[in-house]
């Protein structure tokens, strides 16, 4: 009789082969340099058996991810500074923790969550999202039709409660108490098929039905994305020269020093590109919130790490005339908002890249949305929730919990991670106007992400059999819990089963521009470590408006 024997599971040996699939993905077209850099990249794990109570390869993925914009960073560093063998360690812990940024910034040793930052907090709510009832307008809910559908109240929740039939406000009910209101409404009043197309299409509100994977590939945009990389490059107006790279007054080593990036995104993916890329050396400008633009700053201590931010009315003449000699001095622009914000407001993909051909040096166009760039839905609005929604994630989730419920993954898994591949596909572009020449265009999405992520498939069965066993009776997770009640239940997960993930050494320290003199942000570290340079913010993190809309 054979005898078939199989290695253990390791976090290590299954990140390692998602980053060799990357490295070595056709519709990458990774150069030969990128791919001699990656072997200099190595992956590290102390837990080498999966730690996280998820089906879903979140920590793999994450640390594979890194090591991918790792390799890239190497051999930018090669080519900008000479060096010789350099080297890249990569740590699967950091890598997770990663995953739960935001959640985890302190200010002078303070957790932002703690009452002392409400008012930081509430000056940017101008959606009233504190109020738990609207806040619950955001949540996975069952419908009269027997599915599950995520409403999404965005950052104002009141056209999605008119949509429903529900008052605007109802100050009174707890957490608790507004859940079971929109639970009862949904689930004896609407259908999620006529949620769909009266949020997306009439309201022009984000929001899904809950789908399985099987069923998003059989959809008709789930077959027009299935096959799209992690996110496409495209060269465009190729005769304009090779620019070389720009003069690295910074002096630490970094691959992006010297490049001007505007970030005009909010919330967490397209911040958190931009964010890594202000990590690897770029001077990044963020456009932020004017006084009529509702935002996160739970979000944003993290999010506008390495940052300078600035406040614009982009509907004014002045705020586009500002806008737009940012342009001319910028190498990358990263926008995340709506799909065709930036077309409403004149700035064209061709408007800009006449722009770039007016002042004879490449420009590189980097879009991020929900759903991918092709396909009947990608015009639609979303988060990281309703993309894990439609791309199946959630159902994952909680059929690993036992439950026929879709759950939230517990962490912002997507959010995040489509925040590395956008870093190493700017990485990508930069490499190539400097090498080739030209303008270029970035296309990346949550799905494009999420289909690429449960294409690794699960935890093999056993793994998930030992987690479940591991945490009997404390999994308690349940399709209402929403990203913010995931993240305190996470965090309290963390500090009783993985304490030494939450130790000091696991921080760094930058400079706070947040109002309060002599303030300290602390902040989870970069998991990449190089043999001869460290990634770290230029400016601490910042509030909004603290800038001028100039390049410094």
């Amino acid at each position: 009789m054979t005898v078939i024997s199989s290695k253990p599971y390791t976090i290590t040996a299954e990140a390692t082969r998602i980053f060799n699939s990357l490295v070595n993905d056709p519709r990458l077209d990774v150069p030969e340099t990128v791919k001699c850099a990656a072997r200099h990249v190595t992956i590290q794990a102390r837990h080498e058996v999966p730690f996280l109570p998820t089906p879903l390869k979140m920590t793999e993925s994450s640390t594979a991810l890194w090591a991918y914009l790792s390799a890239w960073s190497l051999a930018i560093m090669s080519a900008r500074y000479g060096l010789g063998e350099e080297t890249a360690v990569i740590d699967s812990e950091q890598a997770t923790l990663y995953l739960l940024s935001f959640a985890l910034v302190r200010f002078n040793g303070v957790p932002i969550l703690d009452e002392r930052f409400a008012s930081r907090i509430a000056q940017y709510d101008t959606g009233m999202s504190s109020e738990p009832y609207r806040a619950m307008a955001t949540n996975i809910y069952p419908t009269r039709d027997g599915k599950f559908y995520y409403l999404h109240g965005s950052l104002n929740a009141t056209r999605i409660l008119r949509m429903v039939d529900m008052p605007d406000s109802q100050p009174e009910l707890t957490r608790d108490e507004a859940i079971v209101a929109h639970t009862e409404n949904l689930s004896q009043n609407f259908d999620s098929h006529w949620l769909e197309i009266t949020a997306n299409e009439r309201y022009k509100q984000a929001g899904t039905v809950c789908n399985t994977f099987e069923e998003f590939l059989a959809s008709e945009h789930g077959k027009a994305i299935k096959d799209d990389p992690i996110y496409i490059v495209k060269q465009v107006d190729a005769s304009l020269p090779a620019v070389g790279w720009p003069e690295a007054t910074k002096g630490s080593g970094r691959p992006l020093e010297g490049i001007r990036i505007i970030d005009f995104s909010r919330i967490i993916a397209g911040p958190a590109v931009t964010k890594l890329c202000a990590l690897l050396g770029a001077t990044v400008i963020r456009i932020s919130s004017n006084p009529h633009q509702t935002d996160w700053a739970a979000l944003m201590f993290d999010g506008n790490l390495g940052k300078r931010d600035t406040s614009l009315n982009m509907k004014s003449e002045e705020g586009k005339d500002a806008f737009e000699a940012l342009l001319l001095g910028a190498d990358v622009i990263m926008d995340g908002f709506r799909p065709g914000s930036l077309d409403r407001l004149g700035f064209t993909r061709d408007y800009m890249r006449l722009l770039a051909r007016k002042r004879g040096k490449g420009l590189i166009l980097a879009r991020e949305n929900c759903y991918g760039w092709k396909g009947p839905l990608q015009h639609r609005s979303g988060w990281q929730q309703i993309s894990d929604c439609v791309t199946g994630a959630a159902w994952a989730q909680g059929k690993f919990l036992g439950l026929d419920e879709p759950v939230l993954p517990l962490l912002p898994n997507s959010d995040y991670q489509t925040g590395i591949c956008g870093a190493a596909a700017i990485l990508d572009a930069v490499y190539k106007r400097a090498t080739v020449g030209g303008s270029y265009t970035v296309d990346l999405s949550l799905n494009q992400y999420n289909v690429f992520f449960q294409k690794q498939g699960l935890l093999p069965e056993v793994e998930q059999e030992r987690l479940l066993r591991r945490h009997k009776g404390e999994l308690d997770f349940r399709h209402h819990d929403d990203v913010f009640n995931l993240l305190a239940k996470m965090t309290k997960f963390f500090a009783k089963h993985e304490p030494e993930l939450l130790d000091p050494k696991m921080y760094a320290k930058a400079k706070s521009n947040w109002g309060e003199e002599g303030e300290v942000v602390e902040y989870i570290k970069p998991p990449a470590f190089f043999s001869s340079t460290r990634l770290f913010p230029d400016v601490g993190t910042t509030r909004a408006g603290a800038h001028r809309p100039q390049w410094p």
